[in-house]
C-alpha cells in the first residue's frame, strides 16, 4: 500500500516526561488512534 500519510516525511516526533521517564512518540496518519508498543531490543521504527 502506498499511502502518502505515511511517508516519514509527514510524520511528527514528539516526547512527554512522565515519573522522570522522557518518553518518544511519533504521530502520522488520520482516523482512529492506534498505539503501537515494542518491547527490548527493537528500535521505534523498524522497516
Amino acid at each position: 500500500m502506498n499511502d502518502s500519510s505515511a511517508a516519514p516525511e509527514s510524520w511528527r516526533h514528539a516526547s512527554v516526561g512522565t515519573n522522570d521517564i522522557r518518553l518518544h512518540y511519533v504521530e502520522a496518519g488520520r482516523g482512529e488512534p492506534v498505539i503501537l508498543l515494542h518491547g527490548f531490543p527493537e528500535f521505534w521504527y523498524s522497516p
